[in-house]
């Protein structure tokens, strides 16, 4: 019996992000079949939305079929043996979440899909937050793993990954698990970090556990950085991305940065058979912002920390009102000054980046920042409640500020500016436009 490589769990990862494992209705046809199998009768098709699975197009998925069927002394011997995508991951359900579980002769492979729908954006946003450790959606699959190690007890070892927000469900199944002797490793493909209360929470288990974890991704990959790693394994593979095109409509995909954080971008596809690009160091623009968001992630304010991450929820989460309202967004007073003030204090620490260095470096950030706030992300509905808020909180200065980001305003001028006039921020919206009508010029 050959044992899994990465590359192996890779796939799994790849092809959970079909509608095969993400419908109801088409899921339930597949349990119980090998990969192999399925891979035989295979169509793609892309999702109700419109987006790619995974960010994948038919060209890359024809690419990951052709593999399992010339490597089917692996693949006929993985058995898809349950698939759990009964939640809603956003109001009108044409989005689900995602657990599957896999056997390959006495082992079990259990894979996490990544962010399914505003349900698990607002789960992201939240766990993001100090007030809590533990969010609903890694509780959820938690559950899933538990119940099935029950069900399906006479396998001998455990593997446990997940791509994205399924790496960070299969990094808390670690760090919650991994006492367990089955439980052999767990992959993370490109999946988020933890906060400072999770770290505090969990030390001793996350001291225990962590040389079970192997934190795999891309080497432009952007959400691996995002808030606090629990294991030190870290592997970068050279990126493979595409331009993140649909191949009918050219619909842009909702991640940012192209397709870097696309599963698919960490293979070599320049043979006919794929295989794991090779292991390169992390790009020197994503080590840095690594340092710049924990920097800011350690010394932000609790209101400043939650107001960055459930703003750029609301990007994600677009029409859904629902999920929009539990929110309740609202500017924190003097936001952009602080965190500006903190920018320049990072930099001063560390000198690998300049101040416009860094700048430059968040403008994609502050884009989509002014996206949520200003433009027509939102349903009007939505919109009259976002701006309802703004208003009642006397931020509009805020406002204005996202305004000019987006319409390429010199923000390390205007920060320069505040500085040495020591400018009051909280003036209204009329006074603010009047003090810096020459800068915006």
């Amino acid at each position: 019996m050959k044992d899994l490589d990465i590359r192996e769990i890779l796939i799994l990862n790849c092809i959970v992000y079909t509608n095969d494992f993400c419908k109801n209705i088409l899921s339930k046809n597949v349990i119980g079949k090998n990969v192999y199998s399925w891979a035989c009768e295979f169509k793609y098709s892309i999702y109700d939305d419109g987006h790619l699975p995974g960010e994948i197009s038919k060209e890359e998925f024809l690419n990951i079929i052709y593999t399992i069927k010339n490597c089917k002394e692996i693949f006929e011997n993985i058995t898809i043996l349950d698939i759990e995508n009964s939640v809603c991951g956003n109001e009108d359900g044409t989005d689900r979440v995602v657990n599957v579980l896999f056997s390959y002769f006495d082992s079990l492979i259990f894979v996490f899909k990544g962010t399914s729908g505003s349900l698990e954006w607002l789960d992201n946003a939240i766990g993001a937050c100090n007030s809590t450790t533990d969010t609903k959606q890694q509780l959820q699959a938690l559950k899933y793993f538990d119940d099935c190690i029950l069900k399906f007890s006479n396998y001998k070892s455990i593997i446990v990954s997940g791509h994205s927000k399924g790496g960070n469900k299969a990094k808390y199944i670690a760090v919650k698990r991994g006492n367990l002797e089955k439980l052999k490793k767990v992959y993370s493909f490109e999946g988020q970090g933890f906060n400072k209360s999770f770290l505090k929470k969990y030390k001793d288990e996350i001291e225990r556990n962590k040389e079970k974890i192997v934190n795999i991704s891309n080497e432009y990959d952007f959400v691996n950085i995002i808030l606090f790693s629990v294991s030190e394994n870290n592997i970068y593979i050279k990126s493979n991305a595409n331009f993140g095109k649909n191949d009918s409509t050219k619909k842009e995909i909702t991640h940012k940065y192209r397709a870097m954080h696309s599963p698919y971008s960490m293979f070599d596809d320049s043979c006919d058979i794929l295989k794991i690009n090779k292991e390169v160091n992390q790009s020197e623009i994503m080590k840095n912002m690594n340092k710049l968001l924990n920097f800011l992630s350690t010394n932000m304010e609790d209101r400043d920390n939650k107001f960055l991450y459930y703003t750029l929820a609301t990007y994600m989460i677009k029409n859904d009102l629902k999920a929009y309202k539990q929110l309740n967004l609202k500017t924190p007073k003097g936001f952009f000054k602080r965190l500006f003030s903190l920018i320049k204090e990072f930099n001063k620490k560390d000198e690998t980046l300049t101040f416009m260095e860094i700048i430059a470096l968040l403008k994609p950030f502050f884009e989509d920042l002014g996206s949520s706030i200003i433009t027509n992300v939102f349903t009007s509905k939505g919109k009259k409640y976002f701006f309802a808020n703004i208003h009642s909180n006397d931020n509009n200065e805020d406002a204005s500020f996202i305004e000019k980001i987006k319409d390429g305003f010199d923000y390390s001028a205007y920060i320069e500016k505040i500085e040495d006039e020591k400018y009051n921020i909280k003036r209204n919206l009329k006074k603010f436009k009047k003090k810096f009508k020459k800068i915006i010029k």
